[in-house]
């Protein structure tokens, strides 16, 4: 269940203190100006956590929203103004495109829009249920992943991967959402994701040989192979 303050910007900063490493002080906010000339640039009521993140990290941010495209106010701004047809009127970016695809959020028919990626014609599949899945998810994964285990599932689905960890006692966090699946149990934590016909999962533990039961009955799944 999603917590009731999970839009309130401050609520994710004070969870964030748990992760001391991710240098939360050196955060630079963006200003309401350039908040406000966004929002009108791109046509859509931005979700509250988002602008909350804006105002907070809008200028830099220590942790990337996108896999590599920045995902600064002025740069946002910037690409609306340059060539502000090259994405579907129903997706709004929220990182530039790099190397990668750009980061985006997609308005429907629901209240909140999901997050995806996308290149300017096609949208993948969805990323994230919601903002606030996205953002909660990314402190999680970035704190937990320097000792970690991964194995990948060929022609399998991330979903039947979760599913089987949930039989050996893992629990799904709230954040857990569309190609993005989050679980733990004790101080072991578990991210699954789907990559086209491929799950990936990456088991995360500050003691690495509490991993290993985990890996080793994984492993058993077909098309399993330990990287």
């Amino acid at each position: 269940m999603v917590p009731d303050d999970a839009q309130d910007i401050h609520a994710f900063l004070e969870l964030c203190r748990d992760f001391p490493t991710l240098e939360w002080s050196r955060r630079q906010g963006a200003t309401p100006a350039q908040i406000d000339r966004l929002r009108q640039l791109v046509g859509h009521p931005l979700p509250r956590l988002y602008e909350g993140f804006l105002e907070q990290m809008g200028e830099h941010s220590p942790i990337p929203i996108g896999r590599d495209g920045s995902s600064r106010v002025r740069d946002l701004i910037a690409l609306y103004q340059d060539d502000n047809e090259q994405y579907p009127p129903h997706v709004v970016v929220i990182t530039v495109p790099s190397i990668d695809p750009a980061t985006v959020l997609v308005y429907g028919s629901t209240d909140a829009p999901f997050v995806a990626t996308s290149d300017g014609d096609d949208v993948d599949p969805m990323l994230s249920p919601t903002f606030a899945h996205h953002l909660y998810r990314l402190p999680w994964t970035m704190a937990h992943w320097p000792d970690n285990t991964q194995l990948s599932f060929g022609d399998h689905e991330a979903t039947a991967v979760a599913a089987r960890a949930t039989e050996e006692g893992f629990e799904h966090l709230w954040f857990s959402g569309g190609r993005e699946l989050c679980l733990e149990r004790g101080p072991v934590k578990l991210l699954v994701t789907q990559r086209g016909s491929t799950a990936h999962a990456v088991l995360m533990s500050p003691t690495p040989s509490a991993c290993e039961r985990p890996a080793q009955w994984l492993s058993r799944l077909d098309g399993a192979r330990r990287l």
